[in-house]
């Protein structure tokens, strides 16, 4: 087998890392992989095609079309190619509405885009759908929710592994988004850009071309690692607080 170039071998070392660690997959799973034809998602898709034997696990490809740009078409398109390319299945969903006016775009396509993707996980009987939230995501959404104004759930983050009342799994949550810009290139992959993500009047865009820059030139030093840390510790409190609850009610109803 060649050698895989160190960009992509990190990448790889730091997924099989983070899924044995929220025991995201089991052996014979079928994996529902969303792929937008970005460079997160299709690093997403490369990652686990390259890891699909250690993890004994089988893979479908996912694609949602929100149907928010002209030529939008043609990212399902490019995804479709790279799943061919892959020899996996491919499974595309077209928008059927709009965002209503006065409704957040970005809430909007996140709902829409999942609500498709379990129903596809549903009919393929895929135990769990992977997504390609990267470091940089949970560093973005803590501060979104935070600006927001946001109460412990909000400030945990994106969930990494399985939660009883969902199936996501995010096994890039540890990689950040640089290190899926080096991954591309070493596999001489060309992945698709939205320019929504450029668009400072989303405010996820806002914050992560304007807010985090100028947080790391003001203290001299990367924050993303530190937020999505403070994200990680919030989760644990979180989850302690609820077994409490939950032994207390036990207790209490006994």
């Amino acid at each position: 087998m060649p050698r895989r170039p160190p960009a992509v071998a990190r990448v790889l070392e730091r997924v099989t890392k983070t899924a044995h660690e929220h025991e995201m997959f089991r052996p014979g799973d079928l994996v529902l992989v969303s792929c937008s034809g970005g460079p997160d998602s299709v690093c997403l898709l490369y990652s686990l095609w390259h890891l699909r034997r250690l993890f004994k696990i089988r893979l479908a490809v996912f694609h949602f079309d929100h149907r928010l740009r002209p030529d939008s078409a043609k990212d399902g398109a490019y995804v479709r190619t790279l799943a061919g390319r892959l020899k996996l299945p491919y499974h595309l969903r077209t928008a059927e509405d709009r965002p209503k006016k006065g409704r957040s775009i970005e809430a909007w396509a996140t709902v829409a885009r999942r609500n498709a993707s379990v129903e596809v996980r549903n009919d393929l009987g895929a135990w769990s759908n992977a997504e390609g939230h990267t470091l940089d995501d949970q560093a973005e959404t803590v501060l979104l929710n935070l600006i927001r104004g946001s109460g412990l759930e909000g400030l945990t983050g994106i969930e990494a592994g399985h939660r009883p009342h969902s199936r996501l799994v995010q096994p890039l949550i540890d990689v950040e988004r640089a290190e899926v810009e080096v991954f591309c290139r070493a596999l001489h992959l060309r992945p698709r850009r939205d320019p929504m993500n450029e668009d400072r009047r989303y405010l996820r865009a806002a914050i992560r071309h304007e807010v985090l820059p100028v947080l790391e030139r003001g203290t001299g030093r990367g924050v993303k690692g530190s937020i999505a840390r403070t994200a990680r510790l919030l989760r644990r409190d979180r989850d302690e607080l609820f077994a409490a609850t939950s032994k207390a009610y036990v207790d209490v109803v006994d």
